[in-house]
């Protein structure tokens, strides 16, 4: 299975959160400054609060129209990740299971279409499904972090077996196992290392 993976890039992505509270935090400081100095009835604060009512109207438009759609993708789907039984490769680089000493992922719970609405956010109400982040500590002492796309729910978990292989391995650690495999009842814990986990036969 062979997942795409976020770059970062040096673009400044302008969203319509950016717009509301970029543009209320330029408009609101004045006039808390201004009516600290005792300038409250002065042009210049009444025309930063109707700037302010035209910046939230504006969100609020914006947002109506991006509520249905996807978030802002900030960066580049342009690199791989692909997790194999004796390693873990991204883009033409192979690292081999000798060569790392840790394994983590984190938040694989998202995936590309997941309703990630909340209140407060205007940038529309489906997730991009990059949320999901592994950590490869490698035994030099390098860090690699990668942020990676699931196109549908538990898609990850179509690497079972590879992840099995990295927790017998010692790289995987047997409670982030059961939480990436979704393995909740005891009963079936139980069973899983029975059949499956050698560190513990």
């Amino acid at each position: 299975m062979t997942y795409k993976v976020l770059r970062k890039t040096k673009k400044i992505y302008i969203t319509p959160n950016t717009i509301f509270y970029g543009g209320s935090v330029i408009c609101f400081t004045p006039v808390v400054i201004s009516l600290a100095l005792g300038f409250d009835d002065s042009l210049w604060m009444h025309t930063l609060l109707y700037v302010q009512l035209l910046v939230f109207f504006t969100s609020i438009i914006i947002g109506i129209f991006k509520f249905n759609k996807y978030k802002t993708l900030k960066g580049e789907l342009t690199s791989s990740l692909e997790f194999l039984h004796d390693g873990i490769q991204i883009d033409d680089t192979f690292y081999a299971l000798d060569k790392i000493k840790k394994i983590s992922l984190e938040n694989t719970y998202d995936y590309k279409g997941r309703v990630a609405f909340s209140r407060g956010d205007f940038d529309g109400k489906y997730s991009n499904g990059v949320d999901n982040l592994l950590h490869l500590y490698l035994t030099d002492g390098t860090i690699i972090p990668i942020h990676f796309q699931q196109n549908t729910e538990n898609q990850i978990i179509q690497d079972k077996e590879h992840f099995i292989r990295y927790c017998n391995d010692g790289k995987l650690g047997y409670l982030s196992l059961l939480d990436l495999l979704k393995i909740t009842d005891y009963n079936q814990i139980q069973l899983f290392k029975k059949e499956n986990l050698t560190r513990f036969q």
